[in-house]
């Protein structure tokens, strides 16, 4: 539960950060185009499209780290386009099959990793 909390808090920044941006390019959207909409719709659309900026800063964007060095005083801005925690699998079913038929390093039990997995792909 301790990794999914971690993406949620990291997710939280970059939403609250987009937020003020879509608010104001709907806002002039909506204006432009002279469309009446209610705010339940609004609501929703507005809830979907942060949902999909947070997912997408935390699988499509790479992390950065900037900052001062105390001990130097030089600043820094660091990119890092890999994730030590996670990997991209693009072959449909391959976790299943590992979880199902294979015993390896990556799956050795059924844990509450494979089980949370499991879970969240059916939700």
């Amino acid at each position: 539960m301790g990794l999914i909390t971690l993406y949620v808090e990291d997710m939280l920044g970059d939403i609250l950060a987009a937020l003020p941006f879509y608010v104001g390019f709907r806002f002039i959207f909506l204006k432009k185009k002279r469309k009446i909409t209610s705010f339940k719709e609004e609501l929703i659309l507005g809830v979907f499209v942060l949902y999909l900026i947070g997912l997408a800063s935390q699988t499509i964007v790479p992390n950065w780290n900037a900052g001062i060095v105390t001990d130097t005083g030089e600043p820094f801005f660091d990119i890092y386009f890999t994730n030590e925690l996670s990997h991209v699998n693009i072959l449909p079913f391959h976790t299943l099959y590992e979880y199902f038929f294979q015993t390896n390093t990556n799956v050795d039990e059924w844990n509450s990793v494979s089980l949370l997995n499991l879970t969240a792909n059916v939700m």
